[in-house]
């Protein structure tokens, strides 16, 4: 499935940048100034990493590291990162971001930092590819909570109308097709 809509025209253009030796502490700070969860890293243009609030809370909190430790001993190095290319469709960057578990990707050229895009971003210019996105995202302590009891609004997988859902085998119905009263209308 493609949107038509490429990554380039959904992606922040200029999202918050640090250098590489930048302290920790002088990092969080910008990313609360800012607002955001995550700076990218450069030097002169090039792409060297990223780094989340995730990154800050195991690698710097819990190992009770000092403030003072440069960001590019925490960061998420070009090497080990998930990017993609401007050109690319919205589908194929929410499908990426789902299955490698990440909330942003650096958008590169020729290892060149273009933007970045974020679910938000996407969720933005393209809702109907929140269903994709949450499917990575189980309910902790399943077995504890009713699976069925949970009603959203939304199309129906089985018959694509809009109705008011139940979750039954991991498909998203509504309540005739849960039922098996109506029939799937494929075209």
């Amino acid at each position: 499935m493609k949107t038509g809509i490429n990554v380039s025209d959904a992606m922040t253009r200029s999202p918050i940048y640090a250098s590489a030796n930048d302290s920790a502490i002088k990092c969080a700070e910008m990313m609360a100034e800012k607002g955001v969860g995550s700076l990218i890293i450069k030097e002169e243009g090039k792409l060297l990493g990223i780094v989340t609030e995730k990154d800050f809370l195991t690698k710097i909190v819990a190992q009770q590291k000092k403030n003072t430790t440069p960001v590019k001993e925490i960061m998420t190095s070009v090497e080990n990162l998930i990017t993609i290319s401007g050109e690319d469709d919205l589908y194929n960057a929410i499908n990426t971001m789902s299955r490698e578990d990440v909330r942003r990707l650096p958008v590169v050229s020729d290892g060149y930092i273009l933007g970045l895009l974020t679910y938000k971003d996407v969720m933005k210019i393209h809702p109907d590819l929140y269903d994709i996105f949450v499917q990575k995202y189980k309910i902790r302590e399943s077995t504890d909570k009713p699976e069925q009891r949970h009603y959203v609004e939304g199309k129906c997988q089985s018959c694509r109308s809009y109705h008011q859902l139940m979750k039954v085998k991991g498909m998203w119905k509504c309540i005739a097709c849960r039922d098996g009263v109506t029939e799937n209308k494929e075209l």
